[in-house]
Parts: structure tokens; sequence; C-alpha cells
């Protein structure tokens, strides 16, 4: 299983080789929803849809899983995560976070200054009106701006391989490493 979400009464999980699974019973059981695909690394909710991404393409349900469209504006980026945050999502890709204002409709790629010159954004998070980004490679990025433009968030922990962040509180953030450890900022 590569992630989790919540769809009213749904509970989706994305895993490696069985597809996009849907159970209705609190995880007792599970049914195929979208198969195909050799593995879906993100799956978010925003408003009444739900993304999936696996591989270079991303779909969407807003009948909870019973159909799937692809989302064209992302067709051919690779997807690693998304935030989603009231009807704006963020998707993180590899040297770029997609920007989407409408609820998905759309989606602005944003392009990336970062240090290293392939970067996969693992995980995203937020803490009052600053935006964070797990990156391969590079540690953590942090926006102020809305994810228009982005700095490093490393202090105290250095460039590392960061899976996976989120927020405790109202200004703690906390930093999963790939096989280095866990910081907290």
């Amino acid at each position: 299983m590569t992630s989790l979400v919540i769809d009213g009464v749904y509970l989706f999980a994305g895993t490696i080789g069985d597809g996009v699974q849907r159970s209705a019973d609190n995880g007792a059981t599970w049914t195929a929803k979208l198969t195909g695909f050799l593995g879906f690394d993100a799956i978010c909710k925003s408003g009444d849809k739900v993304f999936a991404s696996a591989s270079n393409y991303t779909y969407v349900t807003t009948d909870h899983g019973e159909n799937w469209s692809n989302v064209q504006p992302l067709e051919g980026a690779s997807i690693f995560s998304y935030y989603c945050q009231g009807s704006t999502i963020f998707a993180g890709g590899r040297n770029k976070i997609y920007r989407s204002t409408d609820n998905g409709n759309s989606f602005t790629p944003i392009d990336l200054n970062f240090d290293f010159s392939i970067v996969n954004i693992y995980s995203m998070t937020s803490i009052g009106s600053s935006l964070f980004a797990a990156t391969s490679y590079d540690g953590v990025y942090q926006s102020t701006d809305n994810g228009t433009t982005w700095f490093s968030a490393n202090t105290g922990m250095g460039p590392k391989d960061v899976r996976a962040i989120t927020a405790t509180g109202a200004s703690t953030l906390i930093a999963g490493s790939h096989y280095v450890g866990i910081y907290r900022r």
C-alpha cells in the first residue's frame, strides 16, 4: 500500500500491483476500482473528486471510484504526491510541482530551482501560510507564496532523501528521511 484517502464512507488505497482498492466497511474488505498499472504512488481527495496517479498518468473520479477519467493537464507527468487544501491541489512530480486552484480542472506547472538536477517531490504539507515539500536528495523546501517560489528549509538536517513530512501542532514539522532518520523542526 502506498497511499490512503477517505471519501465519505469509502476508504481508497493506492497499491503496488493491485491498483486502487476501495473499502466501504472500514477496511474489512476491498474491491479493485482502478487496475492495469504497476503501482499507484499517490491519492488525494479534493471536494467531490478523488485523484490517483500511476506511472505517467493521473485519473479522477467523481462517483466514489465507479468511473475514472484521465486528467489531461497532468498526462505524461510522474506524480509522487498530492497536497489538497480546499479547492487548491498541489501535485508533486519530478522537478516540478503542479498547482490547481480550481479543484483539479486545470493545473499549472511550477518550475523548481533545486540544487540537484533530478528531484522527486515525495510529500507535501503546510503550517500556517507556508507550504513544505519533501524531496529526494535535496531535503525539505518551503514556499511562503502559495507554491510560486521555493527555498531550502534544511536547517539542522542538510540535504537528505526525505520521503515523508507532516505538521504537528501550529508550528512543528516532522520530516522522515530514507535510511537516515527523522527530523523535527
